[in-house]
């Protein structure tokens, strides 16, 4: 049986990585599947920025509604201007928490293939 010596050009087509295969080499078995985590995890922010909105809401409330309300040696010009500024930290906290990366991973999905999309994206 007489062996013939590979093409460096079949090598490089059939090698994306050193010893790793092309295409239609196996796939690795799932080990665990992450659906669940992640459904649990967003659920869990979910329910603490709805907490967070809450005590917002309510200090809020407490501010307006109850005239000797301010910060401790504050006058209750700047302690509203100081309420302001929480409420302005925490939109950007929320903001930049959890919008920003779903932006981000949605803009970088666009460059994956219609193979890596259906293997990748959950629902």
């Amino acid at each position: 049986m007489q062996r013939t010596a590979p093409s460096p050009q079949s090598d490089r087509k059939k090698q994306f990585l050193p010893g790793v295969a092309g295409p239609a080499s196996t796939a690795p078995a799932a080990i665990h599947d992450a659906a669940r985590s992640i459904r649990a995890a967003r659920v869990r922010a979910t329910i603490r920025d709805v907490v967070d909105t809450f005590l917002l809401l309510a200090v809020d409330f407490f501010f307006l509604f109850w005239r000797p309300a301010h910060i401790p040696f504050l006058s209750r010009d700047v302690s509203l201007s100081a309420l302001l500024v929480l409420h302005l930290f925490f939109v950007w906290f929320w903001f930049s928490s959890r919008i920003a990366p779903q932006w981000k991973a949605r803009r970088i999905s666009r460059t994956w293939s219609a193979e890596e999309r259906r293997r990748c994206v959950i629902r």
